[in-house]
């Protein structure tokens, strides 16, 4: 502060918002004194409170993307497309995404002081993942042999680039750094559109399950095979000669080891030769199993059976039986092994119909045996039931749902979402209960308003479908702020109108 006998001037250096304010000067003497009264509003450019980023999705997602400035006066915020679509306000909603391929959409936030703020963002679309069916993993055409290399490719027929392969053997990940005296492994082209395993050294322990999956930011795809070695037949327990008494019972060992099995026949020579054959009944080593997969994904049911050929498998649906042709659903492979047959049931694109009691029955000449499988369909929750709002206060409320269709995943959290309903948009707001509620307390809102609301709920699978919408409207309260320039008019014998000033718009008569 400067001061002279005629002049008395205030400076401010780097001027800050908090300085906004009412400054008083006074001048006082002998005879009296007098003030005078400045108003001092200091207009800030635009700053980010919440920068947006690039987002991936997927079809059928709902995309919420925020842009937050502030400055004074308060910055407005709009978006425009890559297609030249203009929308107002901090966020963006994106309902049932559908674009098959990415967009742009610039964000600016501008309140004429300074230069706007501007941030283009990327909205990536993905496609979910699937397996080539034309050229599946398979058992390789050269018979696979001990001590000589083999290879297994798995291809992409659909999806967005890039894809990440992972193979795993027996349930184990398989990397370029697995090896040992009897296995090794290179994988190529992990990121291309097909992956190669190559094995070295193959032993009877390469004989295992082997599965690649392909992962990209929409899902994931997966095959299996159970893949076969042969191996040279080695004796287990070679038969000796054997002395026995007349009339005794005398027994003689033989049993021998390989891939395919060695099929063991006894002679018997005299005066001529009589060969006996071991019989084999048709025989499931698992007799029952669970799957699960994601609808829409697909799903391979397998029955492998042991016995001597022929061999017939039959697959029944909840006791129906389904035929081979005649069906675009699903699709059954039949596969003729070194120890009998692998029948495969082909689920396309799965549903919810298709959770069910699937059986494979096996028969030959020698017998039948029987396999079950317990095919349980994984998806998001359904939306939430009877939601309806139990009790409204001036600036809260209560609401109560119903536990959803769980999806067959249980319920890890609901999401309350509400808004202002009013003719312009309004920002989003959300919170998460846990998934053993089913009542919540909506907090701050203004009162005298319009608001609406849904709830949504949501298991490993992801996020379901939100529920019906809800309005309702808070209650009135008196008015918190000092009631400043008080106005009556009479507009008619009846009806006066009253206005105030400083008041915000809740509190408005």
């Amino acid at each position: 502060i400067e001061t002279s006998e005629e002049l008395s001037i205030l400076s401010i250096a780097s001027v800050q918002r908090s300085d906004s304010a009412n400054y008083s000067c006074f001048v006082s003497n002998t005879f009296g004194r007098d003030s005078q009264t400045v108003v001092l509003s200091v207009k800030v450019p635009p700053t980010w409170l919440k920068e947006p980023q690039d987002i991936r999705v997927k079809a059928g997602d709902d995309v919420v993307v925020e842009c937050l400035a502030d400055g004074l006066p308060k910055p407005t915020v709009k978006w425009i497309s890559s297609k030249g679509k203009v929308t107002t306000g901090e966020v963006l909603n994106l309902a049932n995404f559908r674009t098959a391929s990415s967009e742009t959409y610039e964000c600016i936030a501008d309140n004429g002081i300074g230069d706007s703020l501007r941030k283009t963002i990327n909205v990536f679309f993905s496609e979910p993942l699937r397996l080539s069916q034309k050229s599946p993993l398979k058992q390789p055409d050269e018979p696979v042999v001990q001590g000589k290399l083999f290879k297994l490719t798995c291809s992409v027929e659909s999806g967005t680039l890039p894809v990440n392969w992972t193979w795993f053997r027996n349930g184990q990940q398989l990397s370029n750094l697995y090896k040992d005296y009897r296995f090794d492994v290179r994988i190529v082209d992990n990121y291309a559109r097909s992956s190669t395993l190559n094995a070295y050294y193959i032993s009877d322990e390469s004989e295992a399950n082997y599965t690649c999956v392909a992962t990209n930011a929409s899902g994931s795809d997966s095959q299996s095979i159970m893949l076969k070695v042969e191996i040279l037949s080695n004796w287990i327990n070679e038969p000796n000669n054997t002395v026995a008494k007349l009339g005794d019972s005398a027994s003689i060992e033989c049993s021998a080891d390989g891939s395919p099995q060695p099929v063991i026949q006894w002679c018997r020579r005299v005066s001529s030769e009589t060969c006996y054959r071991v019989m084999v009944p048709a025989k499931f080593d698992e007799k029952y199993s669970l799957m699960q997969v994601k609808r829409g994904e697909s799903a391979r049911l397998k029955c492998n059976v042991s016995g001597d050929q022929p061999l017939a498998i039959k697959w029944t649906k909840d006791n129906v039986k389904l035929e081979k042709l005649g069906s675009h659903s699903y699709e059954i492979f039949e596969t003729t092994t070194d120890f009998g047959l692998l029948s495969e049931l082909l689920l396309r694109t799965t549903q919810r119909t298709d959770g069910s009691i699937y059986k494979c029955e096996a028969e030959n000449t020698h017998g039948k045996d029987e396999r079950t499988i317990k095919l349980v369909v994984l998806e998001v929750p359904g939306p939430p039931m009877n939601v309806h709002v139990k009790e409204v206060w001036s600036r809260t409320a209560s609401i109560v749902w119903s536990a959803p269709y769980s999806g067959n995943s249980p319920l890890t959290k609901y999401t309350i979402q509400y808004w202002r309903h009013q003719s312009a948009p309004h920002r989003l707001h959300e919170f998460v209960v846990s998934n053993s509620q089913t009542t919540a307390l909506i907090k701050d809102l203004s009162p005298g308003l319009s608001y609406e609301m849904t709830v949504v709920g949501e298991n490993e699978v992801g996020r379901g479908e939100a529920a019906d919408t809800v309005t309702f409207v808070t209650g009135e309260e008196e008015p918190s702020a000092h009631l400043d320039h008080l106005n009556s008019r009479g507009r008619d014998p009846f009806c006066m109108e009253q206005s105030m000033r400083n008041l915000s718009p809740s509190d408005r008569l």
